[in-house]
């Protein structure tokens, strides 16, 4: 599966060298993006599957920052407005988290989540805390302690925890914490070890949304720090491997940290972590004027595109069952389909209006 993407190395070797500030990326495969890709997207398509999801005010939402599957429901954050909802499996709302302010159960900012069999884990950087809420039902447990920063998390298999960090141009801290773009801590969020050091003075143009998706038992982390991502084992987070992707027309490294030159130069680069579907890498790239969104393709070694018609890949917030899921308006829907776009069943149609919002899953070859 995954594994046939990169080379095969010493897991122990890496882990070893992984925690010095002043550690250089050394990657450990190469994926070559070309100057246009070909647009050859739905060559690489089989099916493509659509999930409605209920509407109600309570459940509206304005973008769906990071999506996650487990405990037969789909967990749905949207960061700006401070509200997660849960969808079970045919898209009706099972609850919503929407509890700002400062009482119990209650928090000043939604920067992240992620979920594990038992429960919901909400960061509010705001009040450096992390709060639990129950995982079937929204019901607020408890809250513990933040002992950093954090932009986003994912819980491990063992209880631990991985939270990401990433120092951004124009921001500064309240308080200093060590200089490592991750954290792993314990299940109450005591820090165990610190990965993937940067020094004093370094800075990334750009943040993310999410900098963790997720594939099987692998969990993906990207930020600016390097033009690719670190798959880690979720199992322990201690096993990891570096994938770069080489850009006909990346970013120089002296412009790497100046934001005028990255938001207004000519140069690709990822604007979001990759989503992994088995051997196939989903990548959204800024290309200069304009986002797209590509698929790495280990058969033939090489990224390609959407065709201006057809079935068209949107921006992928996860995987799930082998499948790469998007997010689509139900006003586009229409428009789309008059340009080749497949057609949800019937009874999909149906259920479409101006406030519907649907789930798209693309089966690839």
């Amino acid at each position: 599966m995954i594994e046939r993407i990169f080379l095969v190395l010493s897991l122990c070797a890496l882990a070893a060298c992984s925690s010095r500030p002043d550690e250089q990326v050394a990657c450990d495969r190469t994926l070559t993006f070309g100057e246009e890709p070909s647009p050859s997207i739905p060559d690489r398509i089989r099916q493509v599957d659509f999930l409605p999801l209920e509407f109600s005010e309570a459940a509206r939402f304005r973008n769906a920052d990071k999506l996650r599957f487990r405990n037969g429901l789909i967990y749905l954050g949207d960061f700006g407005s401070r509200k997660l909802i849960a969808y079970d499996s045919l898209g009706r709302v099972s609850f919503v988290i929407d509890r700002h302010g400062r009482g119990p159960g209650e928090y000043l900012e939604m920067k992240s989540f992620t979920v594990d069999d038992r429960n919901v884990y909400i960061v509010d950087n705001a009040t450096r805390r992390v709060l639990l809420y129950d995982c079937q039902t929204g019901a607020f447990r408890e809250s513990r302690p933040l002992p950093v920063v954090a932009w986003d998390i994912e819980a491990l298999y063992n209880g631990d925890f991985v939270l990401a960090f990433s120092p951004l141009n124009g921001g500064a801290l309240s308080a200093a914490q060590p200089n490592y773009r991750l954290f792993v801590t314990d299940s109450v969020f005591a820090v165990k070890r610190g990965m993937f050091g940067f020094d004093s003075g370094y800075n990334e143009p750009i943040g993310r949304p999410a900098y963790f998706s997720i594939c099987g038992d692998s969990l993906v982390y990207s930020s600016f720090w390097f033009d690719g991502f670190t798959v880690l084992d979720r199992r322990d987070a201690v096993g990891f491997r570096h994938v770069a992707i080489d850009f006909a027309r990346g970013i120089p490294a002296k412009y790497r940290q100046d934001p005028d030159a990255v938001l207004n130069g000519p140069y690709r680069y990822l604007v979001a972590v990759p989503v992994l579907c088995g051997d196939y890498v989903a990548v959204d790239v800024c290309c200069g004027e304009y986002l797209d969104t590509c698929l790495y393709d280990p058969e033939t070694d090489c990224f390609v595109g959407n065709s201006a018609k057809g079935v068209y890949l949107f921006p992928p917030l996860a995987s799930d069952k082998g499948r790469l899921v998007s997010l689509l308006a139900g006003s586009s829907y229409a428009n789309l389909v008059a340009e080749g776009f497949p057609r949800a069943s019937a009874a999909v149609e149906r259920q479409l209006d101006e406030n519907s919002m649907l789930l798209v899953f693309y089966t690839l070859k």
